[in-house]
């Protein structure tokens, strides 16, 4: 009886994924994602976190600058990534010229094992 419910269950799924309008679940996504909102969640959160820090540790102002700092790279990388992302899939060509992009900012190399040496030391 579960089995028969879980497989109907997954029918019905199946039919509402395939249903889904792909342009129109994009558009509605970006139309919930609202950048100048989410900048000043972002002051405010920075905010909040310059206090914390000053209460709680007592870091100082040139710790706190550099904080804020990497904040805001990290928010820039993110929605370059988003912009990236989006632009990506708006058709055939632009996957391969952005995914390309994309691949620039996030190289990935192998690891040399002669650059390690055995050590019999437990970590």
């Amino acid at each position: 009886n579960i089995e028969k419910t879980l497989k109907e269950l997954c029918e019905d799924f199946d039919v509402c994924i395939v249903k889904i309008d792909a342009s129109n679940f994009t558009t509605t996504i970006k139309d919930k994602i609202r950048p100048e909102e989410e900048e000043q969640h972002l002051k405010a959160d920075q905010e909040d976190l310059n206090k914390y820090f000053g209460q709680i540790f007592g870091v100082d102002d040139k710790d706190k600058e550099e904080m804020i700092l990497k904040i805001n790279k990290i928010s820039i990388m993110k929605s370059t990534m988003e912009k990236l992302l989006d632009k990506q899939m708006e058709n055939e060509y632009n996957q391969k010229k952005y995914q390309s992009k994309i691949d620039e900012i996030f190289q990935a190399h192998q690891l040399m094992f002669s650059d390690y040496i055995k050590i019999d030391k437990e970590p």
